[in-house]
């Protein structure tokens, strides 16, 4: 694939096609937007060297263009670098020496993680660079990329069945403009999971005419568009989403477990939005943080929220209103812990998050996951993304910590029951 950069193209592959085909036996720049699939990349890598007794490890400005002329010659190791976002004079020189470098065509393996934004990416020296280097990009979703994209998602999705003809649901998403209404990967993905859900015909093993309407749309951005604004604190966010819920309830008659589905959903979707770059500006890690505790306030409150529901159901003459009156306490509750100065602002949940992972340790012998082990899972990709930011808030560090060995432990037990089919 070559892709427009100036005047010129530059020969490269999607980061989606060198997750499934890895090449590591040249230099290696990978110029990312959101970085969505940055982590998994370098995890690639470095599975790919591990295993050919190699290694994999990180440098700095101050040695980097000596690492790039030096490396593997008295250590067996691949050195790599994370090009930082902001732009300045220093940096702008580092770009230019190691381009220098890479251009000359005799250099040492490197891996270079870079925002497409950066200063590498100024000069001639690039294109000229790039004649000797793997260029990885970051998939765009497109027409032309989308074939690439639906091999990757096929891949990775943990649907627990695939279309027997592929090929005709890719029409039929290019049919329905799903590469122009989602260009960034992570909205695409999220839509095609939210597609295959609701709307996969098992009998003709296509998408149902109803797959994601205009009408689809607009209600799903009902919801959402206060969603966003109650992560933000705003003034009346609170209201604007309850009504949103309410009219669900009450006009397109969605029974309260149907209701807390989807805000499973949308707070999964929320948490695939984020990329997996590693030094995310301030604003863009309290945002994070913010999706990352409202996911915990899904998690734990709407299951809560249910039960008090149905427990009241037949002692209320309006079991809509019970189901209301709880979200908004629970919206209000999440509002509360995010303004609170408190370094854990969930104290009292932690035994109920515990409990939560030990049901989820526990569930992948069922052939379906359930909307809140995916809502699991895109929080444990989520919190590895924040591995070392932790400073601002350590209870991170401790959800982190019990979200990995859940996950590890249903891995371990899906490989075994996997083993034993």
């Amino acid at each position: 694939m070559e892709r427009l950069v100036g005047v010129e193209t530059v020969p490269c592959i999607l980061d989606v096609s060198f997750l499934a085909q890895p090449d590591v036996s040249r230099p290696i720049i990978y110029r990312y937007r959101d970085g969505l699939l940055l982590s998994r990349v370098r995890k690639k890598i470095q599975e790919l060297l591990d295993r050919d007794g190699g290694g994999f490890r990180a440098t700095t400005p101050n040695t980097l263009i000596q690492t790039v002329k030096h490396a593997g010659l008295f250590d067996d190791y691949v050195p790599y670098f994370e090009w930082p976002k902001n732009r300045s004079r220093a940096l702008a020189s580092l770009a230019t020496g190691v381009l220098e470098e890479l251009r000359e065509g005799d250099s040492q393996k490197v891996v270079l993680f870079a925002p497409e934004n950066s200063n590498l990416f100024d000069s001639a020296e690039w294109l000229q660079a790039t004649e000797h280097c793997l260029v990885i990009e970051e998939a765009v979703t497109s027409a032309a990329s989308l074939p690439e994209i639906m091999k990757y998602y096929w891949s990775m999705t943990d649907l627990p069945y695939c279309p027997l003809d592929r090929g005709l649901v890719q029409l039929q998403l290019l049919s329905l403009e799903f590469d122009k209404r989602y260009p960034r990967l992570g909205q695409f993905i999220s839509a095609v999971d939210r597609a295959m859900l609701l709307h996969y015909e098992a009998e003709g093993g296509t998408l149902s005419a109803s797959c994601l309407t205009n009408k689809d749309a607009v209600e799903r951005s009902n919801i959402l568009r206060p969603l966003r604004r109650l992560l933000e604190n705003e003034p009346e966010a609170i209201e604007d989403l309850v009504y949103a819920v309410e009219i669900k309830l009450r006009r397109q008659l969605l029974a309260a477990d149907e209701i807390a589905v989807q805000m499973f959903e949308l707070a999964r979707d929320l948490l695939r939005e984020d990329g997996g770059g590693d030094e995310p500006s301030h604003a863009a890690e309290d945002d994070r943080l913010r999706k990352v505790l409202w996911a915990v306030t899904c998690l734990v409150g709407l299951p809560h929220l249910l039960r008090t529901a149905e427990a009241m159901h037949e002692l209320v003459a309006d079991p809509p209103e019970t189901f209301l009156a709880q979200f908004d306490l629970l919206c209000r509750d999440f509002q509360r812990r995010l303004s609170c100065d408190s370094r854990n602002p969930f104290a009292d949940w932690w035994s109920a998050v515990e409990s939560i992972l030990i049901r989820f340790e526990q569930g992948c012998d069922m052939p379906w996951p359930s909307s809140e082990e995916r809502l699991l899972s895109a929080l444990s990709e989520s919190l590895a993304g924040l591995q070392g930011k932790t400073d601002k808030a350590p209870w991170v560090r401790r959800l982190a910590t019990i979200v990995r060995r859940a996950t590890a432990v249903r891995y371990r037990r899906q490989i075994a029951l996997e083993s034993l089919a």
